[in-house]
């Protein structure tokens, strides 16, 4: 069982999907929760029925200088971080031969410098707290490249580098880093991906999702709040022995062994 009462937690992009699904597990079990999105209006539901407990601020993790401006808040908001979730922004989705520099600029910003810079920003207070956790939301194509999601694909793998050496270096301080790889989950942005390719090749939504579905030797997409779960797990003392590990949460698709 987790217990996060009173303790502060940052989320980044907490709008909707796994985001969402953290920040909504973080505030019903007792955390204060400083989050982000490019539009606040989502959270208007979860303002009012935490309205002491949520922070909210409107940011483009895309854009260093909001990215700063967010860490900043932050550190005014909570005062003190017992742990750091990263979900990353969406960046661009093309195959590899289809990328501009311009692209990989983005994708680099929103997958790697943004992780970087705010790490840095709390990283001072989270040494000062006696442990502390940060975990990373990555994706099934950190193992396993997909083909339309080339920046994604390349970049994660950098994150899973970055996440072991970081949790070698700041093991002794206290602090544990570890990762979360989804699968197919039912989030807004996985079905507004069925609705353009049904557009595309003319087959319905739901011929599309069922194709996904067959691959999942669970037979299902997973469910924001069970990526959460795992999350949670990993912010907890439930998880107090592990460090520098990312674990696959994906209902078994990915094939190979890691």
């Amino acid at each position: 069982m987790t217990n996060f009462k009173n303790k502060n937690y940052v989320v980044t992009c907490g709008s909707k999907g796994i985001g969402r699904a953290v920040v909504t597990l973080l505030l019903s079990e007792g955390a204060t929760v400083q989050t982000c999105a490019r539009s606040t209006e989502a959270f208007a539901d979860l303002k009012e029925q935490y309205p002491q407990s949520l922070f909210v601020t409107n940011a483009d993790l895309l854009d260093p200088s909001s990215v700063q401006a967010f860490a900043k808040e932050s550190m005014e908001n909570l005062k003190s971080i017992d742990g750091f979730v990263f979900n990353p922004p969406h960046v661009v989705k093309k195959p590899i031969n289809e990328l501009t520099g311009e692209d990989w600029q983005t994708s680099v910003q929103g997958l790697l410098t943004c992780l970087i810079d705010l790490t840095q920003s709390f990283l001072e207070n989270l040494k000062s707290q006696e442990t502390t956790s940060v975990v990373v939301i990555s994706s099934l194509a950190e193992v396993e490249p997909i083909e339309k999601l080339a920046a994604s694909s390349v970049l994660r793998g950098s994150m899973a580098g970055w996440l072991k050496m970081m949790a070698q270096t700041y093991g002794a301080e206290g602090i544990r880093f570890n990762g979360v790889r989804p699968g197919y989950t039912d989030t807004p942005i996985l079905n507004a991906g069925f609705q353009k390719k049904s557009q595309a090749t003319g087959k319905s939504v739901d011929q599309i999702k069922a194709e996904v579905v067959k691959q999942v030797p669970l037979q299902r997409l997973g469910e924001p709040n069970e990526i959460a779960k795992v999350v949670g797990f990993f912010l907890s003392e439930q998880s107090s022995f592990v460090t520098g590990t990312s674990l696959l949460v994906d209902g078994g698709i990915t094939k190979g062994i890691s």
